[in-house]
């Protein structure tokens, strides 16, 4: 049934993008994508022969291919990109946001992103979100790299052999299940467009996982912030199946329990009002051991916002998704 939900969610997301696609000006961009499509799957498998730490891993086994976007659409990714308006962050030093991962808000991904690169230099990104496919493994990385249109994105593989190492989290690489999710691949082209010369970690968690592993991932990345300078990006959408009047309620009680922390009501919700609790719990247990009380709404909107299409188009038939956008910032 999970498997179900989640392929209604995917092919819903592919209708929205493509209705998008086939607005004027854009009708060029479904060649593109067909043709991008075939490129990456006639390509074989890249590597990044002149990195040192890549070779490494090749010889141990553990890496032996980078993965690739598969949701770049350039078309789309441009459009992405002229519409994005840094967003005004808070006083101080950004330590952790919250931005989608449904394509269709990608100039909220791009505003956020861009906003991003303001604020200095990173090590490493790492991004935590929904395992939309998935395992009897509830919390799945990969050692792999990434080759995007911008060049390769080095995998921070310290960051991923501590997630695999530490048992009370107890990590497992799924290469081929990283590359299929858009989670944390269809996020990839951005940073490396904002954040060209930062290293990627990303995990995916399942729906199931329990409070303890919660908190010791959030401890680790606690951990882990102060060896390097990261940015963990909550790769989450909210609200979705309903219709607008009824997702903005669901939206307001989610609002609430993200700015009060309120991790009881965080694990109560469900798709309704937000498609992984876990992600949002584990950032807000990692900003608490930073001594980050406080975490703002940025933005917020949704799919039939983005598309100004009326609700009784087919478009619709599982109901609106919403997006909320948040930054946590350190004291300078």
């Amino acid at each position: 049934m999970m498997r179900s939900l989640y392929r209604r969610k995917t092919i819903l997301a592919m209708i929205l993008t493509i209705s998008l696609l086939i607005t004027p000006g854009l009708q060029g961009s479904l060649d593109l994508m067909a043709a991008s499509q075939e490129q990456q799957s006639t390509s074989s498998p890249q590597t990044a022969p002149g990195d040192v730490p890549f070779q490494r891993l090749l010889a141990s086994g553990k890496q032996n291919r980078l993965l690739t976007c598969d949701f770049y659409v350039k078309a789309e990714f441009d459009r992405a990109i002229s519409l994005a308006k840094p967003y005004e962050l808070s006083p101080g030093i950004l330590k952790a946001g919250v931005i989608p991962h449904h394509l269709l808000a990608a100039p909220l991904i791009a505003s956020f992103l861009e906003a991003s690169a303001q604020q200095g230099d990173f090590d490493t990104v790492i991004i935590i979100g929904p395992s939309h496919y998935p395992t009897a493994n509830k919390v799945i990385t990969s050692y792999c790299g990434w080759q995007t249109p911008f060049g390769t994105v080095l995998n921070d593989s310290e960051i991923v052999e501590r997630l695999v190492s530490n048992i009370g989290i107890s990590a497992v690489a799924d290469d081929d299940n990283m590359q299929l999710d858009h989670a944390a691949t269809g996020l990839v082209p951005f940073i490396k467009y904002y954040l060209p010369d930062v290293k990627i970690a990303a995990c995916l968690l399942s729906n199931k996982l329990e409070k303890e592993r919660e908190e010791e991932l959030a401890k680790e990345l606690f951990r882990l912030s102060r060896e390097k300078n990261i940015l963990l990006l909550c790769s989450v959408d909210f609200s979705h199946t309903l219709m607008p009047i009824e997702a903005a309620e669901h939206d307001l009680q989610t609002i609430n329990a993200v700015k009060n922390f309120d991790y009881a009501t965080l694990s109560s919700f469900s798709d309704t009002n937000i498609d992984s609790p876990q992600s949002i719990k584990i950032l807000l247990r990692f900003l608490e051991q930073l001594g980050i009380s406080k975490i703002t709404l940025l933005d917020h909107s949704s799919s039939d916002r983005i598309l100004k299409t009326s609700l009784t188009d087919p478009l619709f038939y599982g109901g609106t998704t919403t997006y909320q956008i948040y930054c946590a910032m350190a004291q300078s």
